[in-house]
């Protein structure tokens, strides 16, 4: 007579399998986080890798190829109507900020004090 196990008492032994992952030094997926908000919050420091003085630079064939997932024209003009907008409008304020009278101890005169609170 032959065994043939069911589905049931493999996922038993799957289960069974999963709870000694501490003894085999595999990391358990299921247990909270172990990493303390303060190791979290502190800057990563990313290091660059030495690269060696004699290194060549890339041949051109090395280069990938264009991109063939370009904007469509339309789209593509009404990025650069809102770039002209926004240039015009950066002027705009530019000229209204030169415009303003500069405050200066120098010529006797002060700023005005802001209300204490």
């Amino acid at each position: 007579m032959k065994f043939f196990p069911s589905a049931s008492s493999i996922a038993l032994l799957a289960l069974c399998g999963l709870t000694g992952c501490a003894a085999l030094g595999i990391p358990d997926i299921f247990a909270p986080d172990q990493v303390p908000q303060s190791a979290r919050d502190e800057p990563q420091i990313v290091v660059a890798k030495p690269v060696a003085p004699d290194t060549p630079w890339p041949r051109l064939g090395d280069v990938p190829s264009k991109p063939k997932d370009f904007s469509t024209k339309p789209v593509y003009d009404n990025e650069m109507n809102q770039l002209t907008a926004d240039r015009a409008q950066a002027e705009a304020a530019k000229k209204a900020a030169a415009q303003q009278p500069v405050f200066s101890p120098i010529d006797g005169v002060t700023p005005p004090q802001l209300p204490q609170e």
